[in-house]
């Protein structure tokens, strides 16, 4: 992290005669792509020491990202997934870790200089593992590529200050530097895992630059986190004004007004998310919770439909969906439901229940009693499979069994169910004791 030095100036106008960046070389060293970038700015007056080495290596990083992602694409064989230069890029985000070798300043007329060698160093294997990790989670593709995109901007800036006869402003010069502070600050705070520091380093990125509506974003985020559900609204809120355009804020304001039960301003704010990104498979699973709880059973199918459309492996998707079909009474569709969950995870103790509980409802004993027993083998505590197939055995007249799965119901639940006395009732109509 740099440290900003304030400088107190008459000057107005600055004037950034020069700035380059040239890649002095790339080489590979036990898994590890080293890129020595030496980067140059000439300043006329009123830019201290500092800020031009904040706007030089801000330069360095930019080239030696451009750098990384023209040799790896060029060298993907062996080294990484293949992948254009703008996604290699885009995967890279704070992995480049960047240190500097050399530095030093001299006045050339009445020119100031500032020169500084900048080594960049990149992990193929953690690449390698983030690329994997991008594949499996949208948000991280988006979280990296807006990382990208704004250090594009605050490098896209800095040159467009360089050019020669453009003029930047005291105002514009501070603001660029507070922006690459912010940037820092913010990285510091996404990639901490200590929650409070995270919300400490993003705060401080959000003074330096008011207007970084990411900053906000996972700043919300930090607060869901840390159960400050309000702060979360208000900073989702806040990035929402800023960015009017990105989902992610109404999507995450829309899961913190379901943890707060208002469920009604969820399902409003993961439409609003779904018109900007209809291909979320996400949003419409969120939001088919939210109407689950409301009871709008169809608008849940419906929701869950288009998630499952948009990601056939998503088996609570499929899980839910079957609930809500058995609720309206649809025995069948729930049990193909039940059916698919199955051929994605063939372990999942909850999916042989509702199979079972759902043949039960079209009266398949037997098909329901094979499924409980299916559930007890993935999760032996699983009480209710006890009951289930109790339920089966008894409509089976098969009361001994009924009475041994009613007994190990009572002994998982003890007393703390109110219908304990009930299921003593039916164990002694079969004719047996009970045990508990």
């Amino acid at each position: 992290m740099f440290k900003h030095k304030t400088i107190v100036t008459c000057i107005y106008i600055f004037f950034i005669g020069s700035l380059s960046a040239q890649i002095q070389s790339v080489s590979m060293k036990d898994g590890k792509l080293l890129i020595n970038v030496q980067s140059i700015i000439y300043l006329d007056s009123g830019i201290s020491e500092e800020q031009g080495k904040i706007l030089a290596i801000q330069h360095a990083k930019q080239s030696a990202l451009d750098q990384a992602g023209i040799y790896l694409q060029s060298h993907a064989d062996g080294l990484i997934k293949p992948l254009d230069k703008d996604e290699i890029i885009n995967s890279i985000g704070s992995l480049l870790k960047l240190g500097i070798s050399n530095e030093n300043t001299e006045v050339v007329g009445n020119v100031f200089t500032y020169r500084v060698d900048v080594q960049a160093g990149l992990d193929v294997n953690d690449l390698n593992t983030r690329i994997n990790e991008i594949g499996n989670s949208r948000e991280l593709r988006d979280q990296l590529e807006a990382e990208r995109k704004r250090d594009k901007a605050l490098s896209d800036q800095i040159v467009k200050f360089a050019t020669p006869g453009c003029k930047a402003s005291e105002s514009e010069v501070k603001t660029l530097i507070s922006s690459i502070f912010a940037t820092e600050w913010y990285y510091q705070g996404y990639y901490s895992t200590d929650l409070n520091q995270k919300i400490e380093y993003l705060t401080k990125s959000i003074k330096l630059d008011p207007t970084f509506a990411f900053a906000f974003l996972h700043r919300g985020h930090a607060y869901y986190l840390a159960s400050r559900f309000e702060d979360a609204i208000n900073d989702y809120s806040k990035a929402i004004e800023l960015d009017p355009e990105e989902d992610m804020g109404y999507i995450n304001r829309g899961i913190v007004y379901s943890k707060l039960t208002r469920y009604d301003d969820a399902i409003h704010n993961y439409g609003l998310a779904i018109a900007l990104d209809s291909t979320n498979a996400m949003v419409y699973y969120n939001r088919a919770r939210a109407y689950y709880v409301l009871n709008a059973y169809q608008d849940a199918i419906n929701d869950y439909t288009k998630a499952i459309e948009l990601d056939p492996s998503d088996i609570s998707a499929y899980k839910n969906r079957g609930s809500s079909f058995y609720i309206i009474e649809s025995y069948e569709e729930a049990v193909d439901d039940f059916n698919h969950a199955i051929q994605l995870d063939s372990t999942d103790a909850m999916a042989y229940f509702n199979l079972g509980t759902s043949y039960f409802a079209q009266n398949k004993y037997e098909a329901a009693k094979i499924n409980f027993s299916s559930a007890l083998e993935f999760d032996p505590s699983f009480a209710n499979a006890y009951w289930g197939r109790g339920n089966a055995n008894k409509v089976l007249n098969e009361y001994e069994n009924a009475a041994n799965d009613y007994n190990a119901y009572l002994k998982l639940n003890g007393n703390t169910i109110e219908n304990a006395e009930e299921f003593r009732k039916w164990i002694r109509e079969m004719g047996y004791t009970p045990e508990y």
